[in-house]
């Protein structure tokens, strides 16, 4: 008996440091809109970090190892960001 699963989705993610300066809201591509800095936003990828497959090896290999090294990136990039800060 086969079940439907739905299509393949996955979900990436950045992150946008705030301002520098103030501390501010950033949007790419634009100055501060707080004090009008004109430094890019400094990005930050975190790749993949939530994913829902078709098939059911690649759903356990998600779950095995894909999680667990999303996770990881996203706690590094948020102690990055608390050293820098």
């Amino acid at each position: 008996m086969k079940t439907h699963v739905g299509p393949a989705v996955s979900l990436s993610a950045i992150i946008i440091r705030a301002c520098w300066v103030c501390g501010g809201k950033r949007e790419l591509g634009k100055p501060c809109g707080a004090c009008g800095c004109a430094d890019p936003a400094e990005v930050t990828d975190l790749g993949v970090i939530a994913s829902h497959q078709g098939s059911r090896w690649k759903r356990l290999k998600w779950n095995l190892f894909g999680y667990h090294v999303a996770q990881r990136r996203i706690r590094k990039a948020n102690k990055m960001m608390l050293r820098k800060a």
